[in-house]
């Protein structure tokens, strides 16, 4: 199963008498406390039937890996991190045709992604880094023109770790 944690934070957001919802929409998403984020995707990964999921997106920091560590990990113990590695003007020219088809995703534009691309080299590689040298991390080159080439690459990536699907 898939779960998209930005998709489930904006979500939150958007939804009218939400329990987290109006701490994201005060701290604008990006300084909600780990512990919040943690509840949140609780309440989702409580209503999902498999027990094998993808987490996509998450975490995005050590501080959210280490609030995961300390009171997820028993109970969801990591199979592996997945890391679709890809350079950053494809990442800008991708988001750039999302937004011009309408994704209606404020963090579509040039200035948001410059800040994302930001938060990723500062923050998020330092959790990629912190697997890597390890068997826990899978990386697959995510640079293809075509999605449905990298879409045949992790889908080995899971073939490997979990057998047909």
């Amino acid at each position: 199963e898939h779960v998209s944690v930005g998709e489930v934070f904006r979500r939150e957001t958007a939804t009218e008498g939400s329990t987290y919802g109006p701490v994201f929409r005060l701290l604008g998403g990006k300084h909600v406390p780990p512990e919040i984020k943690l509840e949140l995707l609780k309440i989702v990964l409580a209503k999902i039937k498999s027990d094998t999921f993808l987490l996509d997106g998450f975490p995005r920091n050590l501080e959210l890996l280490k609030a995961w560590d300390a009171d997820m990990a028993d109970k969801f113990p990591l199979k592996f991190v997945l890391f679709l590695d890809c350079p950053n003007e494809i990442c800008r020219m991708r988001i750039a045709r999302r937004a011009e088809q309408g994704s209606g995703r404020p963090d579509d534009y040039s200035v948001s992604f410059l800040e994302r691309q930001r938060l990723f080299e500062t923050a998020t590689m330092k959790v990629i880094d912190h697997f890597y040298g390890t068997k826990d991390i899978v990386r697959v080159d995510a640079s293809a023109s075509n999605s449905d080439a990298v879409f045949q690459d992790v889908d080995r990536v899971f073939r490997a770790y979990f057998g047909p699907s």
